[in-house]
């Protein structure tokens, strides 16, 4: 699975959670946590590495501005 896959399953099961609970402190927080653990290698700098960061953070500031 690549990361963009992850990311949109992810966001889809947080806009379901939102729905369903709302939305609280820390949104996402635990899901950005998963990601950064699966796709980042804290010793890589490569260009993919990075844009993985990229993307994740993307992610994370997704998270923290979500309205519903």
């Amino acid at each position: 699975m690549t990361l963009l896959t992850a990311i949109k399953i992810e966001s889809n099961k947080l806009k379901e959670k939102a729905r369903l609970k709302g939305i609280y402190e820390n949104f996402g927080q635990k899901e950005v946590q998963k990601l950064e653990g699966k796709f980042i290698d804290l010793s890589s700098y490569t260009d993919e590495m990075n844009n993985n960061r990229r993307m994740i953070c993307m992610f994370n500031d997704w998270c923290m501005s979500y309205t519903g």
